[in-house]
């Protein structure tokens, strides 16, 4: 997604030709019997900044290996773009062309088909299925005022189907006429889309908060490697990095090539305070960060440094507790985190903050009030099921 935004524009043809990459890397891992259960764009990674850069599949953290009329049980997956069947309790492969799928979509409307604010409303939806209609507002549906081809959308209606045996097979999608670009529309996808792609939430102050408590979760080795690349780039010495700093060292790594203004973007999130550069402890902060959200144990131990009485919930008293805040800071955390209202966290709404930008990303401009699912109906909370598995 970020190498989209940083064209400025794409065509259909120029989605299909990233897409066929992603689909051939996973009809490479079916053939070997693998299961990635995990694909999202996150997990797509360019080698490179060149158009022809090839793509990689990482983080099969979840992966599993397939064995004959064998299916799998536990919850794994990304909400968004995690398959019914998963959620049912009894999956395979399959559930990797249901991914790539609502992958398609969001790269071809900006959103995904399956929104709600809450895990558990996104899964309701998942369950409830795609429905291969083209009509006004944003839904599980082709939206009216997004044009796209008939082609693409026969893809995604054959990857977004609740039968299984119906379902394309990487092999099935790979011949289809859209995904080899010859049914591709090669005129640039309309702005607003690009809108979409490019919302996202800014810093969560109770999340900084967090990451400042687990700051200890590094360790030695991590920390001393962290103040030799911290000093390497502050030139100067003055116990700052700035953006030309930061350019300048990059400059003398060929394989990590970064536009300007994506590299201004990544030096804006990390900066917390909003300064303008980067001090150590916020260099320090994105490295846990991304120690933390690399496994969901880490995550779940940090719950568990903040439940001081461990009662599953995290109050107002323990924040103050822990995070060491004023009571006004100590709200505006709660407000930040807590989503039911209750006056506490609970696993699934501190998950949540791990997981907010990605989602606010994906928000289409407005969701339509009949496709919204009772909560009655909705199933349990990824987080709940995958610790109970």
């Amino acid at each position: 997604m970020h190498r989209i935004q940083q064209r400025g524009q794409y065509s259909e043809k120029d989605a299909a030709k990233v897409l066929q990459q992603m689909f051939r890397a996973i009809q490479f891992l079916h053939s070997k019997g693998i299961a990635h259960c995990d694909l999202k764009p996150d997990n797509f990674l360019f080698l490179g900044s060149g158009d022809d850069a090839p793509i990689k599949v990482i983080d099969f953290g979840l992966s599993k290996f397939l064995e004959r009329r064998k299916y799998f049980k536990s919850f794994c997956g990304t909400p968004f773009y995690v398959a019914p069947e998963v959620i049912s309790g009894k999956y395979a492969e399959h559930c990797d062309m249901w991914s790539l799928g609502v992958v398609m979509f969001v790269m071809l409307f900006g959103y995904p088909p399956f929104y709600a604010d809450q895990d558990d409303k996104i899964l309701a939806l998942v369950k409830k299925g795609f429905h291969p209609i083209t009509k006004k507002g944003y839904g599980p549906h082709f939206p009216a005022d997004i044009p796209c081809s008939d082609s693409a959308k026969d893809l995604i209606t054959k990857l977004l189907t609740l039968d299984v045996a119906r379902r394309l097979s990487a092999d099935e999608a790979l011949d289809h006429p859209w995904l080899s670009g010859k049914t591709a529309l090669d005129t640039p996808i309309i702005p607003s889309v690009l809108d979409n792609l490019r919302r996202f939430e800014g810093g969560s102050r109770f999340k900084t908060a967090v990451l400042t408590a687990m700051a200890d979760s590094l360790s030695d080795g991590e920390i001393k490697e962290l103040e030799k690349t911290f000093r390497a780039i502050d030139e100067n010495g003055d116990g700052m990095i700035t953006f030309a700093e930061m350019k300048k060292a990059l400059e003398g790594h060929k394989d990590l090539k970064i536009a300007p203004e994506e590299l201004k973007k990544i030096v804006a999130m990390a900066d917390i305070n909003g300064d303008g550069v980067l001090s150590y402890e916020e260099l320090k902060l994105t490295s846990v960060h991304r120690k933390l959200i690399a496994k969901e144990e880490r995550i779940w131990l940090a719950f568990c440094k903040l439940d001081l009485n461990g009662d599953g919930r995290i109050s107002r008293d323990e924040i103050k507790q822990v995070l060491a805040k004023q009571d006004a800071d100590v709200l505006e955390m709660l407000k930040e985190a807590d989503a039911d209202g209750d006056g506490t966290i609970d696993y699934d709404e501190f998950m949540a903050v791990w997981t907010k930008n990605a989602a606010k990303q994906l928000v289409p401009p407005k969701v339509a009030e009949e496709e919204a699912p009772a909560a009655a109906a909705a199933p349990a909370p990824a987080a709940a099921a995958a610790k109970a598995s």
